[in-house]
């Protein structure tokens, strides 16, 4: 399976449409991870962009659309490496404002931190950004193992077994919000899909029936 990085790399250059149009690509970005608020590509997609590629790649991601969220997400470090994410502010450091990236390497002179990320320039583009704007840099778990869940798990159902869920409905591209192992409303929905391509009972409960599903699934 690729990195974020790599699934990252391949999106450089998609861009924003002018006007009232708009890029498919880039809503996807917010539709498949299941962030809401986004009407069209002009609202600030850089956490939505980042999120998507760890969903790809089998990571967890913020389940929030604002960039900050991100310095909740995996481990907080000193030295990144490329790959890692890193957070900036804007407007000032008390402002809930921010942009996030994935961090590729500092300048010579260490002034500049270049960053591959969405809704730079309106495009997925890299970028030297002020290292003095550095809120922090974060690293995120290694690739989430796939496991079949065991049964019976519904909506307020809560721990690992949910978290094995949420995992392997992603990985099938049913979106479900981040893996936090709590069964809420996106997971519900997630779950949905998958019971309704498969043409199981459509009822958000995961049961013997999903479970087995799975099995053939990982079997083939």
């Amino acid at each position: 399976m690729k990195t974020a990085l790599q699934i990252a790399m391949a999106e450089l250059g998609r861009k924003e449409i002018k006007g009232k149009e708009n890029n498919l690509e880039i809503l996807k970005y917010s539709r498949e991870t299941a962030l809401a608020g986004f009407a069209d590509d002009e609202t600030p997609w850089c956490a939505a962009f980042v999120a998507w590629c760890h969903m790809k790649s089998n990571r967890p991601y913020s389940n929030k659309a604002n960039a900050r969220s991100w310095l909740h997400i995996g481990t907080e470090i000193e030295e990144p490496f490329p790959g890692d994410i890193v957070v900036f502010w804007r407007g000032s450091k008390q402002s809930w404002q921010g942009h996030v990236g994935f961090y590729l390497g500092h300048s010579n002179n260490s002034k500049k931190v270049h960053c591959l990320g969405g809704n730079q320039g309106d495009q997925v583009a890299i970028t030297a950004y002020d290292a003095n704007r550095i809120l922090g840099f974060r690293r995120i778990s290694d690739f989430i193992p796939l496991e079949i869940p065991k049964p019976l798990l519904r909506q307020g159902s809560k721990g690992k077994e949910v978290l094995r869920l949420q995992n392997l409905l992603g990985f099938l591209d049913f979106p479900c919000g981040a893996l936090d192992g709590d069964f809420g409303p996106k997971t519900a929905q997630g779950l949905r899909g998958f019971q309704e391509k498969y043409q199981l009972k459509v009822n958000a409960i995961y049961d013997a029936t999903n479970e087995q599903k799975f099995e053939d699934l990982l079997k083939e």
